[in-house]
């Protein structure tokens, strides 16, 4: 299986190694138009390499999931990327995304631990068909692809552990229901359904196979309790927020209202309209960086 091109080996001074590494992450992250750039935009340099590095990271383990294969191959993929975060923990980076993780895992003290969930929760996206049976299930899966990153994050965001990482939890709960709900037709078509076998059956939706589960009439139902989930998730981060200073959330902030709006967006669709693409421009976003970033800040402070 051919990886992504960031784990290409490269042999150059560790200066060169940490300028080239940087340059990758950054473009990496700009090509991706990922909405999560616009809250980064805003952070201090060193602050901003490494959520580039971090995000890059969760870019590359989530694309060996999303490419075509065969489960086996992708499992060894993720299984190698497992062996590079243990060497860059070791000292011995050894690709460019890993070259770029070096510094802010040492600056910023990034948990070991909290990679090493991020790539056990693309492994469940690996799978052939992938299916929640329960929302303990959906919730624990949540916590590895985003809670993860969420942890990883609010480090190099520089967020005081008195708060920090229930933020990160309950934020990402919030984003990747958000995401599930978004992507519900691209994601059967790689036979996935993330709604839970337990809010299907609550809302009686039957059927044989992920197509013909949410072409049911009652499946509408069952996003809607999905995304009043959500919407809990978002209200606590809210409650959570001003525990700490503005300063240090405006990234989180900028992020949390572009997901939020894209829910919004969704619900005012309508779930029986789940294959109709939803998604915010380019504008909009600028808006919300304006606003919950430069703006507020100048208001407030």
């Amino acid at each position: 299986m051919s990886l992504n091109h960031s784990s290409t080996p490269v042999a150059l001074r560790p200066v060169e190694q940490g300028e080239a590494a940087k340059a990758h992450v950054h473009q990496l992250v700009r090509n991706s138009k990922s909405s999560f750039y616009w809250g980064m935009r805003l952070l201090p340099e060193q602050r901003r390499q490494a959520m580039y590095a971090i995000y890059s990271f969760c870019r590359a383990v989530d694309d060996i999931a999303d490419d075509p294969g065969k489960t086996g191959d992708k499992l060894r993929a993720l299984d190698e990327w497992r062996e590079r975060i243990r060497h860059l923990y070791c000292g011995q980076p050894q690709c460019l995304v890993t070259q770029a993780l070096a510094e802010p895992v040492e600056r910023f003290r990034l948990p070991q631990e909290e990679f090493h969930l991020v790539i056990d929760g693309v492994a469940i996206d690996a799978a052939q068909t992938v299916r929640m049976q329960d929302l303990e299930a959906l919730l624990d899966y949540c916590r590895k692809v985003a809670g993860a990153v969420g942890m990883l994050s609010i480090r190099a965001f520089g967020m005081p552990r008195r708060a920090g990482p229930e933020i990160a939890v309950a934020l990402g709960h919030a984003m990747q229901l958000t995401n599930i709900l978004r992507d519900i037709n691209e994601d059967a078509g790689r036979q996935r359904l993330y709604v839970p076998e337990e809010l299907l059956q609550r809302h009686r939706v039957g059927g044989k196979g992920i197509g013909n589960i949410i072409a049911h009439p009652r499946f509408p139902a069952a996003c809607a309790d999905l995304a009043g989930r959500a919407i809990g998730y978002y209200s606590k981060t809210d409650k959570l927020l001003p525990q700490l200073s503005q300063r240090v959330t405006r990234p989180v902030v900028i992020m949390m209202e572009i997901y939020r709006h894209t829910l919004k967006k969704l619900d005012a669709r309508g779930w029986q309209q789940w294959a109709e693409p939803v998604a915010i421009g380019r504008c909009r976003k600028l808006w919300m960086v304006l606003r919950h970033g430069f703006l507020h800040s100048r208001t407030s402070g």
